[in-house]
């Protein structure tokens, strides 16, 4: 903050000390909105795995299991209780975060696929981030197996099985996609072509 504060002032001529609580707003604004758009989605989740298992969760019942998790990951991961467990689960942030790059792409597959368009420019990346995030996964699960890291491991299964998940489903989609009729509601020129007619 200090240091930030120091570019402001040179920059603007703001006092470091306001500059510094300027950047400190800004921060905890930036975790603060991460934290309640982290928390949404996870409550989604829970919800939506609920509804798979066939047992409904209320909105209510799903964010106290997110934060239960959230916190035994921030206080029980770390056994000094000092909540840095972030910091103990931070290796495996880049492949949870490629994974959600990779539902991403898969999900504007989907959709280009309904409307005929061509899907190579977004396909080749799906699949390499795809690759690239197992072939991550299974190297730190031996590295975290070798270090008796057993937390680590468990996470890192579990984030594995995940991604082979959004790969089947992506997959599944796609074909589901490829076999239904074009999507023709937001794109006005295939309105006007006939229903077969796949968009060149």
């Amino acid at each position: 903050m200090d240091a930030g504060g120091s570019i402001l002032n040179n920059g603007i001529g703001l006092p470091e000390s306001l500059s510094a609580t300027v950047l400190a707003t800004m921060a905890v604004l930036f975790a603060a909105t991460t934290m309640d758009t982290g928390v949404r989605l996870q409550r989604y989740v829970v919800e939506e795995i609920g509804g798979l298992m066939k047992f409904k969760v209320n909105t209510v019942v799903a964010t106290i299991i997110v934060l239960v998790c959230g916190m035994g990951l921030a206080f029980g991961a770390d056994i000094t209780g000092s909540g840095a467990g972030g910091m103990v689960i931070w290796p495996l942030f880049g492949t949870t975060n490629q994974l959600m790059a990779a539902l991403t792409l898969a999900i504007i597959t989907v959709m280009l696929v309904r409307l005929r368009r061509t899907i190579l420019p977004v396909v080749i990346p799906l699949v390499f981030v795809l690759i690239m995030t197992v072939y991550a996964l299974i190297v730190q699960l031996g590295q975290f197996y070798a270090a008796g890291n057993w937390l680590l491991v468990v996470l890192d299964v579990i984030i594995l099985v995940a991604a082979i998940w959004v790969i089947f489903e992506a997959a599944m989609a796609i074909g589901k996609a490829r076999k239904e009729g074009p999507d023709l509601t937001d794109d006005p020129q295939l309105a006007e072509e006939p229903a077969g007619a796949e968009r060149r």
